[in-house]
């Protein structure tokens, strides 16, 4: 089973990172997607779970929008995930974005 981490910041990438919570297991069926928005329950530590997702995960998808680019906490889960060798893929669903889909980032 793959467990993966869906990283988001502020609201698009939010709503972005709960649709791919919904659907990836509907089109992979080994795929078990956590967002720390949905998976952690009212009581809990949230920065132990992350903490222990982070640790948890074969690989991190994270959610890009021109707004939250350049935020510190996408940075962070980015570089948590790299430094244990998860595969990465950054998503993106605003701004200009080129006949693939990829969004052109700066900074």
């Amino acid at each position: 089973m793959k467990r993966v981490l869906i990283s988001f910041s502020q609201e698009r990438s939010r709503e972005l990172a709960l649709v791919l919570r919904s659907w990836l297991p509907d089109v992979i069926q080994q795929v078990q997607p956590w967002v720390s928005h949905e998976d952690i329950e009212k009581g809990q530590r949230w920065a132990a779970e992350i903490s222990r997702h982070l640790d948890g995960s074969t690989e991190g998808l994270i959610c890009v929008t021109p707004e939250n680019q350049a935020k510190p906490w996408l940075n962070f889960e980015a570089g948590a995930l790299a430094v244990r060798d998860r595969r990465l893929s950054l998503r993106s669903r605003a701004g200009r974005t080129d006949r693939w889909g990829r969004a052109e980032l700066r900074g």
